[in-house]
This record gives structure tokens, C-alpha cells and sequence, in this order.
């Protein structure tokens, strides 16, 4: 198409602009692609709650800025992509699309936008072509960068710093921005950098949706709060007034938690009957098939706002809107149920997923239940060395200035974990004969099992600090060992684990990022677990687990950013470093513990394949 696409774009602005906006710009020419959920025309009706945003998105609105906190799977992410093919067909603009990486940008690119692009004719015809590596004229794009004739469109990263620095924007959408990165290259945050280069636009559009994550640590929940924060009103199908200009908030209803009503046994949380919604007006029963009226504008559903006046449109939603066909008011129970059920042995993480994915919640954290006594009840006498349950053994090594710190921790199926060994080597990591004991010790030592001997399968090695220089020397030629040089990532959402390549490295040597504050939030969540199963730890009644050891693993606590730190400037914390570690180094085994009938042994002497025993100890 590039050939014409100039004489395409002339032609187009030689003709009047059609007076529609977004939603109706995607009712009229938007083709959902073969793959997609629904394939086919795109039609509003099926996600009534996203027409208002779209209106307000148009040009023909007065509204800026516009931000979205919402769960998972509604369809807002779509909003975003209306808005692009709208400001190339109807209005060209230059514009920018965020996600909070690179390699998503990159995918969305590929996956949704370009095949947007090739099932919408209007768009096909406009957008140039993609040459692979390209952008060598104006009339070429790229998988990221586009050009189309009286506008372009860049797609980009949270954390790329190229993004912000020359280009500005008649239109900007930040999508996911709660897993966007803190800082870009010490330029601030991307939530305000993008907004930045929009300020030349006197009709500028700002598009910002997300799920929200921590409480006072969220940016959806900060841009809702300076919003007019809308919330989705629908008539009751047994009270409200029919004439829409007698509905209002005191007669109509959201779909708040707690109107809905269900039974489910206490004990072993099972849902037991039909999930119905009680009107809290009438307090008639509403089942699920009817939301589709309810939601209907038709009907008389609006958003209407809680802040009203402020200049900036705020939109806030539950996955109890979902379209039927997609997820179901059972489905949304059924999964608080199976998270409350793991709250009750202290395990909050499911219901932390719930609420921000299913309610559009931030969590507020809670990090003051543990303390030594808390952690010292789960210690446990191990009929051996090795007790059973294990499957693998992982070794985690922090460096100090005059020692090496070292835990050995086992591994069995749904992550549950024991502490097996503590070791302490003194001396400078400077020093060749620190790091020939710590070889001793990785590659000799051997622990009891009922069934035969076990030996450390994989080592993690901290490289941070001081003695960078040593680890990297020690860990290249012993890589084919299965030991690691470890870096923590500053990012909040670094991922868990993230290759870098030895020649990318300054001491040649392959190395591995580890997403810190998500391991940290993984253990703490397991610490809190009181009943042995998935994700427990275990902890040796040993005499090397002293209270020092305890007092090391709850020497953290979380800020409101989000961040881990010491709880006193000068307080140890190797052992919560080390617990760490561990699980970032069985990640990079990439080994499917699950899998495993039995132990990984040094020297087996007979099968271990039977039922597994009642596991003794834990909170009494």
C-alpha cells in the first residue's frame, strides 16, 4: 500500500470530517480479528460501560484526561485501540501508546494493533506498510513506529527513555501503568513524563487504564482519586423508573460485593447455591441474565460521578460487569471462596489477586504478623537430614565483607520448602581460600535422606556489594555446575528471574537479574502460611537455627512504594536475603518440580515412591 498511501491521505483530507466519535468510528469500520474473543464488527452494545469513555476520548469532547481503574479482561485495553485506529481514519494525530515493557509493547504491536490494521479496511489503506528494521522514509513503519499520512504513532515501553525526550503527542495512552517502572534513566516517573509531551495540545487526549496493584503505591488509584471517579449505575429490573429522567443514584444500583447473595459451607468453603443479586432498594432477587438489560444504555445505565465537577474523568469498575458469555458472577464467587479458604491458613496472596483483578482493589498490605515466636513454632524435629517431601536441594550464598553466608533449602511439590542447612565461611572474599571452602562445601557436601544421599543441586550467589568482582570469578567456569551469579533488579515489577548475557557483562560473565521486591512479597506470604502444604516453609529445630536466624528474616518490612527495607539501618537480614535467592535459583533451573517422583540423589539406595505422610509440626 505505501505507494498510494499519500494519495490515499490527500484525497481523505480533501473530503469533510465525518462528525462521529470513537464508539461509533468502531460500530461502523472496526473488525475484531479470527482469534479474537468475539471476531467480527465490533459492537459496543456487547460492552455497554465502554461507550461513555469513548465519547469523552473524541474530539468533539472538552474532557483531557481520562483514567480507567478496572480488573482484568473487560475490554478497556480495546478503548485504547479504538482510540488509535479513530485519530488515523477520522482525525490524524501524532500519538503514543505505553505498556509497562518493551516486549509487551512489542507484542501488543504485533498481535492486536498491525492486525487491526490488516481487518480494517479504512485502516489497511492508510497505515504504510511494514518493513522489518525500516523507517527509512516517511512512508514507512515499523513493528513500534507508524506513519500515516497527517500523523504517526509510536509504540513503546514504560522504561523507554527515547519515548519522552523529543516527540510530542496529540494523544497519549498509558496502558497497565500500575506495572509501569518507577523512573526513567532519573527523568522521573512515565506516568508524568507522558503527560509532558502533550502539553503543546490544546485538544490533547490523555487515555490511562489499569488494574490497581498496592494501595498507596498505585497509579490508577491516584489518577481515580483526582477524577470526578464515576462508578457504573443500572436500573433495577424490579423498582427503577423506567422514564430515564427519573433515574438517578438514589433509585438505581451498581454491582457492589456486598449486594450479591450465595451459600457456601463455612468449613471447607464450597459454594452451595446460585449467586444472586439483592436490590438494595427493594431487596428483589436479580439473577445473572439479567445484567444484560440492566446494562443496556438503552435502559437508562450511566456512569455517574461521586466527584462531581473536576476536571478530569474518572471510570471505575467491577468484573461483576462482564458481558454474558464471558466471566460469570459463579465464576467470580467461586474464586473469592478458594481465596478465602487460603487466607485461613494465612496465605493472602490469592485473595490479594482477587481483589485486584476481580473488584479493581488495591490491596492494602499488612506486614505486622510476624515475629520470632510466630516463626520459631513452625520448627520441626526431621526424622532426617533430608526429611521427606523433599525432592531437591538449593543452596543460596550472600557476600559479606569477612564471610559467606550459605542456606540450604529443599524443595518438594507445590513449593513447599524446608530448611535444611545453615553454614557460615569467615573470611575476605578477597581471599582465593574463602572461595576453595565454599567449593568444598557446594560440591562435597552431602545430606541424609531416608532413601539415599542428597547433594546441593543448584547454588545461587549473590553479586552485589563490594565483592562483585570475586563472585563473577568464582560462578563463570562453574556455570555447567548449576551455580549462579545473582544481581537484585531496583525495579518493583522486575520480573523474577532475567538472563544477561556474559558479553553484555563487565566481567564476562553470564549473570542472572532477580526481581527482588516479588520474591520478598513470595516469602513473606509463605511465612505467614500456618499450615504445612503449598508454599509452607519448614524450619530444622537445629541448633544453627538460633533466634539470630529469625530475627534476620523479619528484619524488612514494606514502605508505602512498595519497596523492602530494613527495619533498622543497622539490623542483619542475609537470612531473608538468603530465602530469596533460593527460590530465584531453582526459577533459573527452570526444573518442574512437580514432575519429580522422587529425589534428585547423590547416591540412591531404594525407591521412594509411596504415599506421602502426615507432615508433623507447623503452628500448633
Amino acid at each position: 500500500m505505501s505507494s498510494s498511501a499519500f494519495v490515499t491521505g490527500v484525497l481523505a483530507g480533501l473530503e469533510p470530517t465525518p462528525n462521529i466519535n470513537i464508539w461509533q468510528w468502531a460500530d461502523k469500520y472496526r473488525i475484531m480479528p479470527k482469534g479474537s474473543a468475539e471476531p467480527g464488527n465490533w459492537r459496543t452494545k456487547r460492552t455497554p460501560y465502554l461507550k461513555e469513555i469513548m465519547v469523552e476520548l473524541s474530539p468533539q469532547s472538552p474532557t483531557q484526561k481520562v483514567n480507567v481503574i478496572k480488573p482484568t479482561q473487560m475490554g478497556f485495553t480495546e478503548i485504547g485501540n479504538n482510540m488509535i485506529g479513530f485519530y488515523i481514519h477520522i482525525e490524524p494525530r501524532f500519538g503514543g501508546m505505553w505498556m509497562p515493557t518493551d516486549k509487551l509493547a512489542e507484542k501488543h504491536s504485533k498481535k492486536k494493533l498491525w492486525k487491526m490494521v490488516s481487518e480494517t479496511p479504512v485502516l489497511k489503506e492508510r497505515v504504510s506498510d511494514r518493513r522489518k528494521g525500516g523507517g527509512g522514509s516517511d512512508e514507512s513503519s515499523t513493528i513500534t513506529e507508524w506513519s500515516y499520512p497527517g500523523g504517526g504513532l509510536s509504540i513503546a515501553g514504560s522504561g523507554s527513555g527515547s519515548s519522552f525526550r523529543s516527540d510530542s503527542y496529540a494523544f497519549a495512552i498509558k496502558d497497565d501503568m500500575d506495572g509501569f517502572v518507577d523512573d526513567v534513566d532519573g527523568e522521573g516517573s512515565p506516568v508524568a513524563l507522558i503527560d509532558n509531551r502533550t502539553d503543546s495540545f490544546a485538544n490533547r487526549k490523555i487515555y490511562s487504564n489499569s488494574t490497581p496493584t498496592i494501595a498507596g503505591n498505585s497509579h490508577a488509584e491516584t489518577e481515580y482519586e483526582d477524577s470526578d471517579q464515576r462508578e457504573y449505575y443500572m436500573p433495577c429490573p424490579h423498582c427503577t423508573p423506567k422514564e430515564h429522567d427519573q433515574q438517578n443514584q438514589d433509585n438505581m444500583l451498581t454491582f457492589n460485593i456486598n449486594y450479591f447473595s450465595y451459600e457456601y459451607n463455612k468449613e471447607t468453603f464450597a459454594l452451595e447455591s446460585e449467586v444472586i443479586l439483592i436490590c438494595p432498594h427493594c431487596e428483589g432477587e436479580i439473577k445473572e441474565y439479567q445484567k444484560t438489560w440492566m446494562m443496556d444504555w438503552d435502559s437508562g445505565a450511566k456512569w455517574i460521578a461521586h466527584n462531581p465537577g473536576h476536571v478530569n474523568r474518572g471510570y471505575k469498575i467491577n468484573s461483576f460487569y462482564s458481558p454474558l458469555g464471558w466471566l460469570t458472577w459463579k465464576d467470580i464467587i467461586l474464586e473469592r471462596l478458594k481465596a478465602q479458604a487460603k487466607m485461613k491458613i494465612g496465605d493472602m496472596r490469592p485473595m490479594k489477586k482477587w481483589k485486584n483483578t476481580r473488584l479493581a482493589e488495591a490491596w492494602e498490605e499488612n506486614y505486622s504478623k510476624l515475629d520470632i515466636d510466630f516463626l520459631k513454632e513452625k520448627q520441626e524435629d526431621y526424622d532426617n537430614e533430608v526429611p521427606y517431601g523433599v525432592l531437591v536441594l538449593i543452596a543460596s550464598v550472600d557476600i559479606q565483607d569477612d564471610r559467606l553466608e550459605i542456606l540450604v533449602e529443599g524443595y518438594g511439590h507445590d513449593e513447599e520448602s524446608w530448611i535444611i542447612d545453615r553454614e557460615i565461611i569467615f573470611g575476605d572474599p578477597a581471599l582465593p581460600q574463602v572461595w576453595e571452602d565454599l567449593d568444598r562445601f557446594l560440591l562435597n557436601q552431602t545430606y541424609d535422606h531416608e532413601n539415599g544421599k542428597m547433594k546441593i543441586y543448584a547454588t545461587g550467589v549473590d553479586s552485589g556489594g563490594s565483592k562483585t568482582k570475586y563472585v563473577y570469578q568464582y560462578c563463570k567456569p562453574r556455570y555447567s555446575k548449576r551455580i549462579y551469579a545473582l544481581k537484585g533488579a531496583r525495579p518493583l515489577d522486575a520480573p523474577i528471574i532475567s538472563k544477561r548475557d556474559a558479553k553484555k557483562s563487565k566481567y564476562k560473565t553470564t549473570f542472572f537479574m532477580v526481581g527482588v521486591t516479588q520474591l520478598k512479597d513470595v516469602v513473606w506470604g509463605s511465612l505467614n502460611i500456618t499450615v504445612p502444604g503449598p508454599t509452607y516453609i519448614h524450619f530444622s529445630t537445629g541448633k544453627k537455627f538460633t533466634d539470630d536466624f529469625f530475627e534476620q528474616i523479619i528484619s524488612e518490612k514494606k514502605d508505602k512504594t512498595g519497596r523492602w527495607n530494613k527495619i533498622k539501618p543497622t539490623v542483619r537480614n542475609e537470612a531473608f536475603d538468603l530465602l530469596v535467592y533460593s527460590r530465584a535459583t531453582l526459577a533459573i533451573t527452570a526444573l518442574n518440580v512437580n514432575k519429580l517422583q522422587e529425589p534428585i540423589f547423590f547416591n540412591q539406595m531404594k525407591s521412594t515412591v509411596k504415599k506421602r505422610r502426615v507432615i508433623r509440626g507447623g503452628i500448633r
